[in-house]
């Protein structure tokens, strides 16, 4: 949203707000007051009754909602991708089964940079790749360390 758009609506930008966070994103549009959120123009009624999460996360990521031919490959790819190294999963195990859980993801996440860490950042094929990756692994990560922090072995995703 623009400066311009954001006027038409009847909002004011006011940068520098003091300890309030403030900028204009084409991503999401949020108004607490009116009970509003929006990503990408599409309201989070709609997209929570129409949508799965695939197809909002392939909206956030590229911009726009995909075609069935395009969700059926996104989600090949996740499910490709699900598996995490086992090297990460040694890590976890060492973490305290009281860690809290967003810790322990926060640990996991960052250390998949190190299996991947070529980091061209100007290649949107690497981008895009890093961006499947990492969707994919979160849901291994949290379920592998809620068995960890139950004392059972995290179980690979089929």
């Amino acid at each position: 949203m623009t400066v311009a758009d954001e006027l038409k609506t009847g909002f004011e930008f006011k940068p520098g707000l003091e300890g309030v966070p403030v900028t204009l994103s084409s991503i999401s549009f949020v108004d607490g007051k009116k009970g509003i959120l929006e990503y990408r123009n599409i309201p989070i009624e709609e997209l929570a009754l129409k949508s799965t999460f695939l197809e909002t996360s392939y909206l956030l990521i590229w911009g726009e909602l995909p075609t069935q031919t395009e969700l059926d490959a996104f989600e090949k790819e996740i499910r490709y991708h699900r598996r995490i190294k086992y090297r990460i999963r040694d890590m976890m195990k060492c973490f305290p089964e009281s860690g809290h859980p967003m810790d322990a993801l926060q640990a996991s996440a960052a250390a998949l940079g190190l299996f991947y860490s070529r980091r061209a950042l100007d290649d949107p094929a690497y981008i895009r790749a890093a961006a499947v990756r990492l969707l994919a692994k979160i849901p291994t990560m949290v379920a592998a360390f809620q068995m960890m922090r139950k004392g059972n072995d995290p179980i690979q995703p089929r």
